[in-house]
């Protein structure tokens, strides 16, 4: 409704014959409506060109609420062209060529820099897509040619954008722009089927007519393409010029091994910055743009100005990175060139008036751009003044608040009758929308708009983020999975080195073992089907060897016992907790009252459903008679503070006080700033205790908060200290626990047992661990990230001055602020020293763990208080600092930090509206370890949010697990390995809670020794070896290959996983759905595979029949029952129903056994059928 009378602004009636429009007196809003009103008459693409992204994603907000249409051509930088980049540019920047060279209409938003970047060109670029249907006839060879010329890589199992897969006769593949990636199933060279599959648990989901398969990059190349350019890299090595260069035979030996490299495996990523030798000419965006778009340049002055900054500094950079990219053209220096000489309709828009001579004729829609009204009074004077002149004012809000507000303002200053429900001359039309437009007065129209930017301040309104529209980069693997060379835990023989699986033949029956090495070189076969007796070993931290056991000693023994008495004395301990807990009564908040539901509403944002649902067990959790002791953990920035907040409030209605424990001073300023800001509509006194605060201030304090006149208090552990003297303290918030030193803790726990507690934690103790603390402590977890973050673009590259120069520079000139880190502390003045010659115009400082606490904080501070642009630190920033206004991170040498570092300091960038950027380095020409190249490819595929969770959960965070109940563990925990430990721990747990529950039921008024005393005299009872694994009591020995063929499915991790699940199911149901997933994903199977699914289904008939043992011997298969089973048979019934079976037998001699002949009916099915015979005629169900 709105939109069309804004239209009405922009509606100038243009001549027909002119090209070169300028269009000046504009804002925002105009520039906008201007574009799109083009778009929908023309019906051609648009293609916008912008000063910088800035202006481009300001745009982009305005038009993205038109046209769904709409883009922005990402600027990877020239420089970071040949990093590897993460997933959404790249797909942003494939959508939008795909859309200009097959004409889709589209708005297309280009920041200048960004054209000079290289593609392909157009027409290698068009041809490369191609489409998937019912009728496609295509052999594997030529669609896996396909797919590498396209760039995409074969992988064992499909879960990143750009790889594909082949097992048998099907084929995965994910395409970028796709939400999902697809299995195509083919019989010969024919499709027989195709479907989208989810690539965390690599199921099917749903059947699907077509696909296409697009590139994976905006400059792939074919396989013939590869080979030019490693001709072309050889020529150009043998050149004169070249040789004369200092680090030649440096570059010259690299280049060198990395085509060797190539040619022995195809391997091409370390070449992939010479791309552009491949063409003769460069190609751009510039390139892909025909005669039948538009053009605007959105403020053509301002462009001009940076092209003539991007000549310079190309020319400058090009030089120094000519050094290390041996000369090429990186960029397409015509590229503007060839935009300006286009032959079409072009719009100059301005704020002044362009006398440039190429517009043939300039409109002037004479815009007055609106400011913030900061006054009541001046506001409603403006609207009135308008209102008797005649406009018509339209209020264009985002939300119901903002609307009741200024509803409010406009009943308080009389002006109910100038509210009319449509846009009409005279006369107010409050309309709530989702648009983001920015206010103005046009005089020719009368019209005046008005929007939240001028009618609330920045904070109120609270800047909506970009949303990318291709994320596919949430995936992470399951860190559960063996790999060849992991430390593996045996519980009868101890700590190996898992080899692989081995198929090996016993007793002329193929099956497939697992090869464990031990000490000295002994090695043992595991059966897969005693799966259960192993587990990957994982320490206490993130890098610990642990030593191997040799075979054949007692050391493990010993090791087992030393480990069982420490799991005693510790669950002993934690019973104690949970029966203190039990029988502790404390507070039960009332329910949710109206002022409750007020304070929810006043959030700026929606909250997410995690935060939902986390805000209400934890209230639950208050309104019960037993003190709340609850961990809430959620990744970096993902609102664990506002739930905090809520439940906060929630305390403060009942008359109770808060405190907030954090264990930095700077924390503690941080939260009491949030906390006033939040608390500000509603009636909460709030104090923060920190060193920043005077005596004369604390005793101040001390005596209001003994009154009760503070409802919240916020402090570093001073708050521990016993001159605070609460007038009735009902809740702990802590966070960041595992900060907090042993006295302190003791301290807390003390409190624990009389008000409620809520933990908020970032790195969150694994799940495991969770588990043994069942009813010590309650866990809610929040997962999801806010809706309007942004994903951090995560670079990793080699090392290179220019490429941090870009980076530092480029951060700066858009107002933000840098964190280096540099992880060496003798050496740091030196680092601070070198940047500062690089940038010498660029506030500098350093920090480090060895300076004192308080040298720290003022740094910080003054980062804080942006008096510096760039920190240099150690990894000292990785813990809990909210600053958010840097949002450029760059890690050096970041080849050597662990997963879950790498994480915990890239979540200190990115904690506002503004996309941001990590740039994790190595050393040039330094070949990786395997694994460092696996953490920083696994950081780069993570950018999307909430992964911190998930990496910890990925074993990663172990290194918190240790403390649950002081230090002492870490030694146990590793003796073990961690997963093992962790099982034992629950065990024991649970038996103890299985022996009290049903007491406490009964009577919780005796004292917690009591209770402790039955547990004790009830412990040796059920004492049985905490190491012992459960073992089948089932028997099954037939000679037949039962395995999984190393054909079938090549992954070992895939196998395994497939042999556990097989090795635990316990009813037909179940093995159903293996079969179905084992032909969803690897297509039908062999004999082998066969025989290994008939005897799972024979075990279960089996289990449910009370057979003890199944034996093949010469001419028959002997099958032994329990001897009980001779009180539920009916015989006679059974005896009638074997007589038409010539070759089964009943023999009741010495217990009860069946035979069965092998003549040519036998099978493994025809057991099973004679079992269910008997199955049919037992009394009563036998389960």
């Amino acid at each position: 409704m709105i939109k069309d009378s804004l239209l009405e602004i922009v509606n100038l009636q243009f001549e027909k014959k002119n090209k070169n429009i300028g269009v000046y007196g504009q804002n925002l809003t105009t520039r906008a409506l201007e574009i799109y009103n083009e778009y929908k008459n023309s019906g051609k693409t648009i293609v916008v060109l912008s000063q910088s992204k800035a202006e481009a994603e300001e745009l982009f907000a305005i038009l993205n609420d038109f046209e769904g249409e709409t883009y922005i051509y990402p600027e990877i930088d020239i420089l970071k062209r040949h990093t590897s980049k993460s997933n959404d540019l790249v797909q942003n920047s494939i959508k939008v060529l795909e859309n200009l060279v097959h004409n889709i209409q589209s708005i297309i938003i280009v920041p200048i820099e960004s054209i000079y970047r290289t593609v392909k060109n157009p027409s290698d670029f068009k041809n490369n897509s191609f489409e998937i249907n019912e009728d496609t006839v295509i052999s594997f060879d030529e669609l896996q040619k396909k797919l590498v010329n396209m760039g995409y890589r074969r992988v064992e199992t499909v879960d990143v954008v750009g790889e594909f897969s082949k097992r048998g006769s099907i084929v995965d593949i994910f395409s970028p722009l796709s939400e999902k990636p697809i299995r195509l199933d083919f019989f010969d060279d024919e499709l027989d089927s195709m479907r989208t599959f989810d690539e965390i648990t690599q199921r099917s989901l749903e059947k699907i007519d077509s696909a296409v398969i697009y590139p994976t990059s905006d400059f792939f190349l074919t396989s013939e393409e590869k080979d030019v350019v490693v001709e072309r890299i050889l020529t150009k090595l043998n050149d004169t010029k070249l040789r004369e260069e200092e680090n030649y035979q440096e570059i010259s030996t690299y280049l060198q091994e990395k085509i060797e490299i190539y040619k022995a495996t195809g391997d091409f990523s370390d070449l992939e910055s010479f791309a552009n030798l491949v063409y003769e000419n460069t190609y751009s965006i510039a390139d892909y743009l025909t005669d039948d778009i538009i053009v605007f340049y959105d403020n053509y002055h301002k462009i001009l100005e940076k092209i003539e900054g991007l000549r310079e500094y190309f020319l400058t950079s090009l030089q120094e990175m000519n050094r290390n990219y041996i000369y090429q053209d990186v960029i397409d220096n015509v590229a503007f060139e060839k935009i300006q000489n286009l032959d079409v309709r072009k719009f100059y828009l301005s704020t002044l008036k362009l006398n440039d001579k190429i517009i043939e004729k300039n409109y002037n829609l004479d815009i007055i751009d609106l400011a913030y009204y900061s006054s009541e009074e001046y506001l409603a004077k403006e609207i009135r003044e308008k209102l008797t002149d005649n406009y018509k004012v339209i209020i264009s809000l985002n939300t119901q608040k903002q609307k009741d507000y200024v509803e409010k303002v406009l009943f308080d200053n009389y002006f109910y009758d100038d509210i009319y429900y449509g846009v009409k001359e005279g006369k107010i039309f409050i309309d709530v929308n989702k648009y983001h437009l920015k206010g103005l007065e046009d005089r020719k129209n009368k019209i005046f708009l008005l929007t939240p930017r001028e009618l609330f301040t920045e904070e109120e309104r609270k800047k909506r983020r970009v949303k990318f529209k291709y994320t596919n980069s949430e995936k992470i693997r399951n860190y559960q999975e063996l790999n060849v060379g992991d430390y593996i835990v045996h519980v009868s023989h101890g700590i190996g080195l898992y080899e692989g699986i081995e198929n090996v033949e016993v007793g002329g029956v193929y099956k497939d073992f697992l090869k464990i090495v031990y000490d000295g070189g002994d090695i043992i076969y595991v059966d897969i089907n005693n799966m259960n007796y192993i587990q990957k070993y994982t320490a206490s931290t993130d890098n610990r060897k642990p030593a191997l056991n040799k075979l054949g000693t007692k050391n493990w023994q010993k090791t087992k016992s030393r480990v069982r008495k420490e799991i005693e004395d510790i669950s002993e301990d934690l019973i104690k907790l949970y029966i203190k807990r039990e029988l502790s009564s404390g507070y039960a908040y009332s329910l949710d009252g109206s002022m409750q539901s007020e304070f929810e509403a006043d959030f700026s944002y929606t909250p997410t459903d995690d935060q939902v649902k986390a805000t209400e067990e934890i209230k639950r959790d208050m309104e019960k008679q037993r003190p709340m002791d609850r961990l809430l953990c959620g990744d970096v920035g993902f609102g664990k503070t506002e739930v905090a907040m809520r439940v906060a409030f929630k305390a403060v209605t009942d008359n109770k006080q808060v405190a907030v424990l954090v264990p930095t001073t700077l924390l503690a300023e941080q939260h009491y700033d949030n906390f006033v800001s939040r608390f500000a509509n509603f009636p909460v006194n709030i104090e923060v205790v920190s060193r920043f605060k005077s005596a004369k201030d604390i005793t101040e304090i001390c005596k209001k908060l003994e009154e009760g006149k503070i409802d919240i208090i916020v402090g570093t552990h001073k708050l521990l200290n016993d001159k605070f003297k609460y007038k009735d303290l009902g809740l702990l918030i802590i966070d960041e626990e595992q900060r907090f030193g042993v006295k302190h803790k003791e301290k807390i726990k003390h409190l624990k047992n009389t008000v409620d507690v809520l933990t908020l934690s970032a790195t969150p103790i694994p799940r495991t661990l969770h588990m043994s603390l069942i009813g010590i402590r309650d866990l809610s977890v929040i997962e999801t990230p806010p809706r309007e973050r942004q994903p951090i673009q995560t670079f990793v590259t080699a090392q290179n001055k220019m490429v941090i120069k870009e980076a530092v520079m480029n951060e700066i000139n858009r107002g933000g602020q840098v964190f280096y880190v540099y992880n060496r502390v003798e050496t740091i003045d030196e680092k601070y020293l070198e940047l500062k010659r690089l940038l010498p115009d660029i506030n500098i400082a350093y920090a480090h763990g060895r300076m004192s606490q308080r040298e720290l904080e003022n740094i910080m501070s003054d980062v804080i208080d942006r008096k510096y642009d760039m920190l240099i630190s150690t990894t000292i920033i990785e813990t809990g600092i909210d600053i958010s206004n840097v949002n450029t991170l760059i890690v050096e040498d970041a080849d050597r930090f662990g997963l879950s570092q790498l994480y915990q300091l890239r979540g200190r960038v990115g904690r506002s509206s503004r996309e941001a950027y990590a740039y994790l380095m190595y050393e040039p020409f330094k070949s990786l370890t395997e694994n460092s190249e696996k953490r920083l490819s696994a950081i780069k595929n993570f950018t999307s949010l909430g992964s911190g969770f998930k990496i910890a959960m990925q074993d990663l965070s172990i290194r918190g697990a240790g403390d649950v109940l002081g230090g002492r563990q870490h030694g146990f925990i590793d003796s073990v390995g961690y997963t093992l430990y962790s099982q034992m721990l629950e065990q024991e747990i649970q038996e103890k809670k299985g022996i009290l529950e049903p007491l406490l039921e009964q009577d919780r008024t005796q004292d917690v020794s009591y209770y402790e005393n039955i547990i004790k005299e009830a412990t040796p009872k059920i004492k049985k070896d905490i190491f012992e694994v459960k073992t089948d009591d089932l028997e099954i020995k037939l000679n037949v290959d039962a395995f999984i063929p190393k054909e079938y499915i090549t992954s070992d991790a895939d196998k395994i996983d497939f042999y556990k699940r097989l090795n635990n199911v316990v009813s037909d149901e179940e093995i159903d759905s293996i079969v179905e997933d084992l032909i969803d994903r690897f297509s039908d199977f062999g004999e082998e595979v066969n025989n290994l699914i008939d005897i799972c289904y024979l075990k279960v008939m089996a289990k449910n029949t009370m057979v003890t043992s199944i034996k093949e011997l010469a001419n028959k298969v002997v099958v032994t029952f329990d001897k009980d089973i001779m009180n539920s048979l009916k015989g006679k019934e059974l005896f009638t129903a074997l007589t038409p079976h010539k070759d089964t037998r009943i023999i009741a001699k010495d217990g009860f056994f069946l035979e069965i002949d092998k003549k040519e009916r036998y099978s493994i099915r025809r057991i099973r059928e004679m079992l269910a015979l008997v199955n049919n005629n037992l009394e009563g169900e036998h389960e």
